[in-house]
């Protein structure tokens, strides 16, 4: 398809007055050059998902205001503007070429969804109520290590109800507060967080000390769910022979917690100990759902079985009928 055509298509497409708009190119010879241009879109859009083209124009002077649009998804796409529509949720996925997201001025922005290298972020925390950030592993913790940096991500999103980050993330706050620069974080309550997602990097084994640290700084009282996504490499080295790292931890404030549910098990030293960790500290706990491919181990300590034969722990090799995060549903309709 020539870039003409593809104009063609979007101004027929704007005639028609399409409300929900999904474009997705999947050969790689085309993404740079078909030109998804906002002046040639019709101002009655409400969702639009691109995937694997260039997008720019949103800002011209010709432009269309865009008033009804409330979702903007944004996959493997070059993005020539940097300014954002004022939007109630946007989602940049694999954009290599982003390196700023500026949502300060996006009043209307509750929901956002990031996941790739390194960028600056500007995000106005107050208004966001579901925040998704998964740093991928181009992203060096170096980069990260700043107050600045935490002020202009998580630090402020006091009404967050759902919150999902990488093991970079989780890293880089750990090493803040232990390093002493994040003494004002003692001040940051998730008092409205009731889900909370953890996905570690498929080259990193599970980091018990970050999970811990960010648990008991970033006070969750009403956290009723966490889900906790390992890597999926199996033969990470080194794991079997760290000492106990969870044994006689004070509380963490996980009283509430009602649903856990660990995927990707390998059942090594350090996933059993984060289990353990988990289930000694959710005295309220319902359920929780292991899921491995791999045989449940026999040498699972007392209560752990205990609890399985009781149904309270689930065991499953596939968690496709198990319960979802919010996020893993939310991309699920992307």
């Amino acid at each position: 398809m020539t870039d003409k055509l593809f104009t063609d298509c979007l101004q027929y497409i704007a005639k028609c007055n399409v409300r929900d708009l999904n474009i997705e190119v999947r050969r790689p010879a085309l993404i740079t050059k078909l030109n998804f241009n906002f002046v040639e879109a019709s101002n009655l859009l409400v969702r639009v998902s691109l995937c694997g083209i260039i997008v720019s124009d949103f800002n011209h002077v010709g432009a269309q205001p865009f008033n009804n649009l409330k979702v903007m998804n944004l996959h493997s796409v070059r993005v020539n503007d940097t300014i954002l529509p004022n939007v109630r949720s946007l989602t940049i996925m694999d954009c290599s070429r982003v390196l700023k997201v500026d949502a300060m001025a996006i009043s209307s922005i509750r929901s956002f969804h990031f996941k790739g290298g390194n960028a600056s972020f500007y995000l106005q925390g107050d208004a966001f109520t579901d925040l998704y950030m998964y740093l991928d592993y181009r992203t060096t913790i170096c980069c990260l290590i700043s107050t600045e940096w935490f002020d202009n991500t998580i630090g402020k999103t006091s009404k967050l109800t759902a919150l999902t980050i990488c093991s970079n993330t989780l890293q880089a706050i750990s090493l803040l507060l232990n390093d002493g620069r994040l003494p004002q974080l003692a001040k940051v309550n998730f008092q409205m967080l009731t889900e909370l997602q953890l996905v570690i990097d498929d080259k990193q084994p599970v980091d018990l000390d970050s999970i811990f640290t960010f648990l008991r700084n970033c006070q969750c009282p009403n956290l009723k769910k966490i889900f906790v996504q390992l890597s999926t490499i199996s033969d990470v080295q080194g794991v079997d022979d760290s000492p106990n790292l969870v044994k006689n931890r004070p509380a963490v404030g996980l009283e509430n917690l009602e649903i856990v549910k660990i995927t990707n098990l390998t059942w090594n030293n350090l996933e059993m100990q984060l289990v353990n960790f988990l289930f000694s500290q959710a005295i309220n706990l319902h359920k929780m759902f292991l899921v491995s491919p791999n045989p449940f181990p026999l040498n699972m300590p007392g209560l752990l079985k205990e609890a399985v034969d009781k149904g309270q722990i689930v065991l499953t090799k596939s968690d496709d009928a198990m319960c979802w995060s919010f996020h893993s549903e939310a991309f699920a309709n992307l």
